[in-house]
């Protein structure tokens, strides 16, 4: 019956682990292939006015230096009222601020786009060329340290399998894996979505089970 169990315990970790590393590697693939796009702005619904006339606009509350927001002239405080997704395109009204993701969405990275504002009770257009999100190196070096979690723990679980803190430790180490190598990409799809919440999942479980082995291993080694 503990051979049985062993066996089990076993394929069921095989499983879990090539599903681990293929939806890591897809994740890998879509990292470096999809591009998300971003004007430079962030966009928030602040209130405007005074009561009883108060209304929430799309305002930028804050321009990055150097970005296409910045380059098009538009400035912190400048109220979104719509954006035409492509050049000589009819204007879409927006009304709350995540519409502006996803218009930029829809239009894709280097769209030309036109922002018509509102500065000081005056309409003015900007064009803005949507870039895409640059991403950080330390990004790509998290699927290095992820790799090497999986293999350590491999190596150990292997190799003291009959332990009683190998399987533990096995599972610490492919928690982190998935910490470290699964993000989320902003593509806004299914498998996205599952990327996300797994890497939400192993962030909290990493912590309790490390915690959880520093607490056990000493005990069960003097057993």
């Amino acid at each position: 019956m503990s051979d049985l169990r062993s066996q089990f315990t076993s394929a069921l970790l095989v499983v879990l682990t090539v599903t681990a590393v293929i939806c890591a590697g897809l994740n890998y693939q879509q990292q470096a292939r999809y591009h998300l796009p971003d004007d430079g702005a962030t966009w928030m619904d602040v209130v405007h006015g005074e009561p009883p006339s108060q209304s929430l606009r799309v305002t930028a509350v804050h321009i990055e230096s150097g970005g296409p927001a910045d380059l098009a002239g538009i400035r912190t405080g400048d109220v979104l009222l719509r954006i035409a997704p492509v050049e000589n395109s009819e204007a879409i009204p927006i009304r709350e601020a995540i519409e502006v993701a996803q218009i930029m969405q829809r239009a894709g990275v280097w769209a030309k786009t036109t922002y018509v504002l509102l500065r000081d009770g005056v309409e003015i257009d900007a064009k803005v060329i949507v870039a895409d999100v640059n991403r950080d190196r330390a990004l790509y070096f998290q699927y290095g340290v992820g790799a090497a979690y999986l293999i350590i723990g491999l190596f150990i679980f292997f190799r003291r399998n009959q332990a009683r803190a190998a399987l533990h430790f096995y599972l610490l180490c492919l928690v982190s894996f998935i910490q470290f190598t699964f993000h989320y990409t902003g593509k806004l799809n299914s498998f996205d979505a599952a990327v996300y919440i797994a890497n939400v999942i192993a962030g909290l479980l990493a912590p309790a089970l490390f915690v959880h082995f520093c607490l056990v291993f000493p005990d069960s080694g003097r057993r």
